[in-house]
């Protein structure tokens, strides 16, 4: 009997493809269901980029709130009210288990390493304090370790938590290495560039000796793979051997560009619901969602799929608008001038992503 099967057999969140083609989320009780979500829900909310250290959100919390608690309840009371069933990643724990869906995100890879023992055996490229910075060494002797520790500390203790959705096990991790957005030379190029003694040197090293027949741009393709099969081999054991009953979510990958597919094929190998973070743009007067290359949305995100062959949970996309009261300038996401053009921008997207059929939720 499969991991997933168990999973809903006992009460857990799971996942079920129709005869139709159709994928869902099953909850605990074995009804189908899409997630809808909302990150950071936290009552101090986001430090504002604009103008440097200010948290925006808590100071208007502070001022209109008896206390955090009375927020809580009126936060949870709107999400619920809005249609909304899960908290996203970055959520108050105070908000955990009162009637909303949670996941946990462990970041294997970005923690591979404190400050006291921060040198470059543990990376292929090294964490920054930032997404899109880190991606670990996998073949370090310590990183599966490393992973179990986390597992055990991390996942152990929520098993048997029905309002468990899944783990994701990273978070925009740099997956094309050193070289240009989404090449699969990148990481090659990144641990060549590796002393000889250097861990990753010699697993490179060890499969060119195993792969004699690899060449040019099949090695380097060939090598990528090896290193994302190790990540998701070993990220995912750990996670299992811990915590058999919950999902693997991925590990949220920056867009869908930055990974060859040769990492999409591996993630979809381990994982049970493939997850990425995405900000197209809406096109209101077609009615339409592109990409930022000017293809269709849907059409992008097709070949994902293809390659992993796992249901697509959307972990991050937004549309600000500049008629906040705040500054709403930096980060990811298309503007618009007012709210009203921008849920028209919400509404677009979220029927878009609900019309593919392997999508299960966002």
């Amino acid at each position: 009997m499969n991991t997933l099967l168990l999973a809903a057999l006992a009460g857990f969140f799971s996942v079920e493809k129709t005869p139709e083609g159709r994928w869902w989320v099953k909850d605990a009780e074995g009804k189908r269901t899409i997630i809808r979500g909302v990150d950071w829900v936290i009552y101090r909310g986001h430090r504002c980029e604009a103008d440097g250290t200010r948290h925006h959100y808590r100071e208007w919390n502070d001022a209109h709130y008896a206390s955090p608690a009375v927020w809580e309840e009126e936060t949870l009371a709107r999400l619920k009210d809005w249609g909304f069933n899960m908290l996203g990643t970055g959520a108050d724990a105070t908000l955990r288990h009162r009637g909303l869906a949670h996941a946990w995100e462990i970041n294997f890879g970005n923690k591979f390493g404190t400050r006291d023992d921060w040198n470059d055996e543990r990376w292929i490229t090294p964490q920054e304090g930032r997404p899109c910075s880190a991606l670990p060494n996998v073949f370090h002797p310590d990183f599966a370790a490393h992973c179990e520790r986390m597992a055990q500390e991390v996942c152990a203790p929520m098993k048997n938590d029905r309002d468990l959705l899944g783990y994701f096990l990273d978070n925009e991790l740099r997956w094309w290495g050193t070289g240009p957005w989404g090449w699969y030379t990148g990481v090659y190029t990144a641990v060549t560039n590796k002393p000889a003694a250097h861990s990753a040197r010699k697993a490179l090293a060890a499969f060119e000796r195993a792969h004699p027949e690899l060449k040019g741009e099949e090695l380097q393709r060939g090598f990528l793979g090896h290193l994302a099969e190790t990540y998701f081999r070993v990220t995912t054991a750990a996670v299992r051997k811990a915590d058999p009953n919950h999902m693997i979510l991925g590990c949220r990958f920056a867009g869908i560009g930055g990974a060859d597919k040769v990492v999409w094929e591996a993630a979809g190998r381990y994982s049970d619901i493939l997850t990425f973070n995405i900000y197209p743009e809406a096109d209101l007067d077609r009615n339409v969602m592109r990409w930022s290359d000017g293809r269709l949305m849907t059409d992008a995100i097709a070949p994902v799929y293809g390659w992993a062959k796992r249901p697509v949970l959307i972990t991050e996309w937004s549309f600000p608008a500049l008629d906040a009261g705040l500054p709403s300038t930096n980060g990811a996401g298309q503007r618009f001038l007012t709210q009203q053009v921008r849920a028209a921008a919400t509404e677009l997207c979220a029927k878009t992503l609900l019309s593919l059929p392997y999508l299960v939720g966002y």
